[in-house]
């Protein structure tokens, strides 16, 4: 295709995307079709951007042996210190469910009841997935790497958690020195909900650096536009918008960046498959067409996003910054102080320099607008308070700012001392910061006292101790989280419809353990699958003052000779 004509032929598939996304809301959602071909979409949006990007990526992996050594060393000391856990359930294994349904099916769905027998798996129950599908995405390729593991996703985690210090020290280093590069990443590395987030299964750390990737690209097109980084920055958007849910928001400073940069965008080159990448966006939309809403269930669905909720939340996002690592939150409360005075100081040199419409501030203030976007997305939830112990990991997202201006602040005061003794200051509090912000993450006293995170933890390790996922049906009313794990599930309304089923099945060794998990108050009430069975309690764990998760072996009831 002629140069000239790829950029008409660009905003021809927008115009295609906006018609085929009307098709699906006004006549046809086809499930079936999304869950069967987003693995396809993400595939050649991800293959595409590793290969447009593939200059940044030689970049990266060859950061100096210095720096390497020392964002290895604070990653490894993170995974070593708080350990890998699932910390906000359901979220982390109905990821962990949906890339093994990508891996061994290659359809993007939830898998909540399945049974494991003749060496293979039978669904029972599932949904598309609800989620978004990159974090699940990227694990399946783990898995297609090592065959299915349920730790896949700590291990992506981990990598994305190296990614994220390299790019941030990287892009410093580039743009702002050296300085800047080491207090960036050391104020990232330091920061408690970041070391939480990539030592969990979770999409938030994913997410900051989907949304980082774009915020530089963003300054890197601005400063020298190109058709190969207009391209780039379009497919970084377009998988960021898989990463979470309100990251879909990029779009718009995307679509001002196309009217602000018209002309400079119909001059550039680009590559024979650039008109077809708006149609890689159509899984965004078709998700959200599929998806109900985003309230808990029994909840309504009319207050869900509010501009009620706005300020209060706003209020509450400052309070948790500013003072809730009193209140045992984890984070660090001295990175926002230093962040609001690099931004005074940041703002001082601006009006100074009179450097208002510089391409490093024409993305500063597109970057702007996207973080503000963002932020109003968590802030206009009716859970968007940082401070609830299941949403605080949100808080993440806060660091594309708060790093960057903390660092800035940190570097201007270390020009107080000698040049000579800069790097060794920058160093020395970056090393306090990450102790200090190690130790608040690992006490994470709001996140240890979700019922649900002591719940599965339990559970987990004492069947993952004592029964093998191929020879063991666990029978839960969250069941979900133990197929996700790779065991044989159903909750315990199937169970009850199949009890002398599940009966044979245990007599003719098709499960060698059918363990049922019951939440119960500390007085015995048995369940009423226990009339069924022969049951016995194996253990039990106290996860509130007033109930315990009660681990029970069902046996069959010998007959008489």
């Amino acid at each position: 295709m002629p140069d000239n004509f790829r950029f008409p032929a660009f905003m021809v598939s927008a115009l295609a995307l906006i018609l085929a996304c009307g098709y699906l809301f006004w006549i046809d959602t086809h499930a079936d079709l999304f869950v069967r071909s987003a693995f396809y979409f993400l595939l050649a949006s991800s293959g595409l951007a590793a290969w447009n990007a593939r200059a940044l990526i030689y970049r990266l992996l060859t950061t100096q042996v210095g720096a390497m050594v020392a964002l290895v060393g604070a990653v490894t000391v993170i995974s070593l210190t708080l350990g890998h856990d699932f910390r906000v359930l359901a979220d982390e294994t109905n990821l962990l469910s949906t890339s093994r349904s990508l891996y061994l099916e290659k359809l993007l769905r939830n898998v909540t009841e399945q049974f494991f027998y003749y060496d293979s798996y039978h669904t029972q129950t599932s949904d598309h997935a609800h989620r978004p599908g990159l974090f699940a995405f990227l694990t399946a390729l783990l898995h297609h790497l090592t065959g299915f593991r349920w730790y896949n996703g700590f291990v992506l985690n981990t990598l994305v958690g190296l990614t994220t210090l390299m790019f941030a020290y990287q892009f410093m280093l580039r743009y702002s020195g050296s300085l800047m590069a080491i207090a960036c990443a050391g104020v990232i590395a330091a920061f408690p909900i970041f070391q939480l987030n990539i030592t969990s299964s979770g999409f938030d750390a994913l997410n900051m650096l989907m949304i980082g990737l774009v915020y530089g690209q963003i300054y890197r097109f601005l400063y020298k536009p190109s058709g190969q980084g207009f391209e780039l920055l379009c497919l970084l958007t377009l998988l960021a918008a898989q990463a979470r849910y309100e990251s879909a928001l990029l779009a718009f400073p995307l679509l001002l960046i196309v009217i602000f940069k018209w002309r400079v965008l119909q001059g550039l080159s680009y590559s024979n498959l650039f008109p077809l990448l708006p149609l890689l966006a159509l899984p965004i939309a078709w998700q959200k067409l599929l998806s109900d809403s985003f309230a808990n269930p029994g909840e309504s669905v009319d207050v869900v996003f509010a501009l009620e909720h706005l300020l209060v939340n706003a209020w509450q996002m400052v309070h948790f910054f500013a003072l809730g690592q009193s209140n045992g939150q984890p984070v660090l409360n001295i990175i926002f102080y230093l962040a609001l005075a690099g931004i005074a100081a940041f703002l001082w040199q601006t009006v100074k320099n009179r450097s208002w419409f510089s391409p490093a501030r024409q993305a500063f203030y597109f970057c702007l607008l996207a973080q503000l976007l963002l932020t109003t997305g968590h802030l206009a939830y009716y859970y968007g308070d940082y401070h609830l112990a299941w949403i605080n990991r949100l808080s993440q997202l806060q660091l594309l700012w708060l790093a960057p201006f903390a660092a800035y602040a940190l570097v201007l005061a270390s020009r107080l001392a000698r040049p000579a003794q800069a790097r060794v200051a920058v160093f020395f509090v970056c090393g306090a910061l990450f102790i200090t912000g190690n130790t608040q993450a690992l006490n994470n006293a709001s996140g240890k006292s979700l019922t649900l995170f002591k719940e599965f933890k339990y559970a987990r390790h004492y069947l993952q101790d004592h029964f093998p996922p191929e020879t063991t049906l666990v029978i839960s009313d969250r069941s979900g989280m133990y197929a996700a794990l790779g065991y044989s599930a159903i909750n315990s309304g199937t169970a009850r419809n199949r009890f002398e089923s599940l009966q044979n099945n245990l007599d003719w060794g098709l499960y060698q353990d059918i363990i049922l998990l019951v939440k119960r108050p500390h007085e015995f009430r048995p369940h009423p699958l226990e009339a069924h069975f022969t049951a016995r309690e194996l253990a039990r764990f106290q996860v509130t003052a007033g109930e315990h998760i009660a681990i029970i072996e069902l046996g069959t009831t010998p007959t008489a000779p």
